[in-house]
């Protein structure tokens, strides 16, 4: 342990302390002198000569005590806003390690029995690294897609993650959030595939998780019969030649590939089918002396639909 002794007094001129600002990348340290407002009487000029060495994940804080600083008994060292800790006053370096990216502050104060503490302050700025791997990827395939699991990497690169990059045959799918650790992916082309999932932070894209998945093919929608045509109008044929009725109606939604429209005599035997074509809305039979009512139906592939409701009566010319 050094010997105490008092600190050596200068001339009675105010000096100016000194505070060091630094801002350091990851490319090095850059600092700057910046002298603050002037100090006590006799107080030691910058007796405390900060810097800092930047290096991937580790700050390097170095120090040199000056010859106005005399009788140093301890070294008291603060680290942004954690509790401060004491230092031997022998040593010059310490490593700051387990920053995150950003700025920081340092405080170091030299203390002596025979003079008020002095403290030099220093600030930097530290750097993230890119995340390490997703953890435990695992993928389920089911009629609704594709699912992806994942768990977030042990090592965020000393930042918050801004999301994760899903990957399918090596080219970027979708970003997910930093808080998700799954997601659903739909609409994927059929048959084998190579997924990836990659941690993202402010360093950028880490290392990728491939995992192989077979695709399910789209469901094949099953034929739904056509709904019931409705029946606009029921009317005399035109006349002029063999008697005839006319029906107008409106088919139902969807594919229908046929219609038929079937004649009923009223009081009498006799019934008259007629088939239509496509989407075919109206169409004009000939039929016997008489009164007639009418229904329509429809046709896809699922089959024939059902008969509409019969029209009113109406009477052949």
């Amino acid at each position: 342990m050094p010997t105490t002794s008092p600190l050596r007094r200068r001339p009675r001129a105010r000096r100016a302390a000194a505070t060091i600002l630094l801002v350091g990348s990851l490319l090095g340290p850059i600092a700057t002198l910046a002298p603050t407002s002037a100090a006590a009487a006799d107080q030691p000029s910058a007796p405390l000569a900060l810097s800092v060495r930047l290096e991937a994940r580790a700050a390097y804080l170095r120090w040199e005590t000056q010859d106005e600083l005399v009788g140093l008994t301890g070294l008291r060292l603060e680290v942004d806003r954690e509790p401060a800790r004491d230092l031997d006053p022998a040593t010059h370096e310490v490593r700051l390690a387990g920053l995150r990216a950003g700025a920081h502050e340092v405080r170091l104060t030299a203390l002596s029995p025979v003079s008020a503490p002095v403290t030099a302050t220093l600030r930097f700025v530290t750097a993230a690294v890119r995340p390490g791997l997703p953890r435990d990827v695992a993928v389920l395939t089911d009629a609704a897609g594709v699912h992806l699991t994942w768990l977030p990497p042990l090592d965020d690169g000393d930042a918050d993650l801004l999301g994760y990059q899903i990957g399918l045959q090596g080219s970027v799918l979708r970003m997910v959030d930093g808080a998700a650790t799954s997601a659903t992916l739909t609409d994927l082309p059929p048959g084998p595939l190579r997924l990836s999932v990659a941690a993202v932070n402010p360093a950028g894209v880490g290392g990728r998780i491939n995992v192989d998945a077979v695709a399910p093919a789209p469901p094949v929608a099953e034929p739904v019969l056509p709904g019931t045509p409705r029946l606009d109008a029921v009317v005399p044929g035109a006349g002029g030649g063999a008697l005839t009725v006319r029906a107008r109606w409106t088919v139902p939604g969807g594919v229908v590939e046929q219609g038929q429209v079937r004649w009923q005599r009223v009081g009498r035997a006799g019934v008259v089918t007629t088939d239509v074509v496509g989407i075919a809305r109206t169409v004009e039979t000939p039929v016997a002396e008489g009164l007639w009512v009418a229904q329509v139906r429809s046709r896809n592939a699922a089959g024939w639909g059902p008969w509409s409701a019969r029209s009113a009566a109406v009477r052949a010319r």
